[in-house]
């Protein structure tokens, strides 16, 4: 008999899912360049500010 015992893996996080409020879903559906405009300030959040104090360098 085989047994898999399987973990995820640290560097998968909690995935922070949010219920936007109705207000919101009306401009995103009205204004679609919103919603992107919002989701590129979140990419370039992590992109520019967290990705270059999560990657090591290697030593000179």
């Amino acid at each position: 008999m085989l047994r898999v015992f399987q973990r995820s893996p640290h560097w998968v996080g909690y995935k922070w899912d949010r219920v936007y409020p109705r207000w919101r879903r009306r401009l995103n559906r009205r204004f679609p360049l919103l919603q992107k405009a919002s989701r590129l300030g979140i990419f370039l959040t992590f992109e520019l500010i967290l990705n270059p104090m999560l990657v090591s360098h290697p030593a000179a």
